[in-house]
């Protein structure tokens, strides 16, 4: 964890839909139970001497247009120096069951490129990604996996 070179006074914020929101806001504030707490445990199991600030903006549900409504309050204005980002997996669902465009692969690309670049314009923070996942079954199982493989969206792969 020391690799993350984190320092005292810092602020780390996490941003997302329900995978990064992970219950904060009702069952397991301020943090959640996913991967949030998880690094947050792990930085102080390591380096409990820092004061390190961490706050998990996520919430679930949501997609990088609604992301986008809230960037300035919910992310510039907290002024992190470490910004983790995972989101994507509700732009997919309704792109591809709901056939909304504005959460395409490249609206959905081109606005996350905007967020973050104008987070560390704005912040200078550094950034730690997180690709949106798609949990997996055999091709043919499930007809929304397989639409899923067969438009490519998964890490720009395309159908096996």
């Amino acid at each position: 964890m020391t690799s993350l070179a984190l320092k005292s006074g810092q602020r780390f914020l996490f941003q997302g839909d329900s995978i990064t929101d992970c219950g904060r806001r009702e069952e397991f504030p301020p943090l959640g139970n996913g991967y949030a707490a998880i690094l947050a445990g792990l930085v102080y199991a390591e380096a409990s001497e820092l004061d390190i600030q961490y706050l998990n903006r996520g919430i679930g549900g949501e997609t990088t247009v609604e992301l986008e409504k809230r960037w300035d309050e919910d992310c510039l204005s907290l002024n992190p120096d470490w910004l983790s980002v995972l989101i994507g997996i509700n732009d997919c669902h309704r792109y591809l069951f709901e056939g909304r465009q504005e959460t395409g692969p490249e609206p959905y690309a081109q606005r996350l490129e905007s967020l973050l670049q104008r987070a560390t314009d704005a912040t200078g923070c550094s950034l730690i990604l997180l690709e949106p996942f798609y949990w997996m079954v055999p091709p043919g199982t499930d007809e929304r996996q397989r639409r899923v493989w067969a438009r490519g969206v998964i890490s720009g792969a395309g159908a096996p």
